[in-house]
């Protein structure tokens, strides 16, 4: 019982020593932070192997199943993209197609859509300048920036304008939020959507009020086309993976 009880206080004097050196360290680590010795960066993410596209409702065609782009590796599905483009259009196209991909699926846009009108827009080329004077690789006209970049609550000035379309990655980001919302607004119409971005929703708006035809316009004819030749043996790619797949595991269990 008396050494029970003589044993208490060293307990108490432990616990509070512990408490003090933990109290003492996490202070000398916030001031090192604070001096730059050690820099606070973001909790690292986990890397996702695959494009994550379960949040798009459809896709721009009927046919092309935008399940399947779970199957392929990141890596896989943008060089099937990059493999059905033309040769031509292949250099621009490299080192931005990630980002494309990364903006479609932060929106949950068909990725063949955006790809789509990327090219048809500027053919991956981040310096075009339409003479209408929408630029960078999504044609965004500086008006339509400092709008798309208030609805966002952002920095709307002249330098944010300005790198709406020096930045692609900004530029981007503007589009696929803008294709998002004129889909939302034409009720998830593919058709109406890609027609509103290159006239505007209201234009296209009038045309509908007045029964004038969209569907000869010639802007969504070469989406339409370039959509066509980007997913050419999409399925057929995929199945052919699900099968290796299939036979690697069936190998493996035997």
């Amino acid at each position: 019982m008396n050494k029970f009880l003589i044993s208490i206080p060293i307990i108490l004097l432990g616990y509070f020593y512990f408490h003090v050196a933990t109290f003492v360290s996490l202070k000398v680590i916030d001031a090192q932070i604070e001096s730059g010795s050690i820099q606070l960066g973001p909790m690292p993410n986990s890397i996702s192997l695959f494009y994550d596209f379960r949040g798009v409702e459809k896709s721009y065609r009927d046919g092309v199943n935008l399940q399947f782009s779970k199957v392929l590796t990141k890596d896989e599905f943008e060089s099937f993209i990059f493999n059905n483009l033309h040769d031509a259009h292949k250099n621009d196209a490299k080192p931005v197609m990630k980002e494309i991909l990364k903006v479609a699926e932060d929106y949950q846009l068909d990725p063949f859509w955006l790809v789509s009108i990327a090219l048809v827009e500027s053919r991956f080329q981040l310096n075009a300048v339409s003479n209408k004077n929408a630029r960078g690789i999504m044609q965004i006209r500086p008006d339509t920036a400092a709008h798309l970049l208030k609805v966002l609550k952002r920095d709307s000035d002249d330098q944010a304008v300005l790198a709406s379309y020096t930045n692609y990655k900004i530029n981007l980001d503007l589009a696929g939020f803008y294709l998002k919302k004129l889909l939302q607004n034409f009720r998830m119409d593919y058709q109406l959507a890609t027609v509103a971005y290159n006239v505007g929703p209201n234009k296209l708006k009038s045309m509908l009020e007045s029964n004038e035809s969209y569907s000869d316009n010639n802007y969504l004819k070469k989406v339409n086309k370039a959509y066509a030749e980007i997913t050419r043996d999409f399925s057929v790619v995929a199945n052919f993976k699900i099968e290796a797949v299939s036979k690697n595991k069936q190998l493996a269990q035997n």
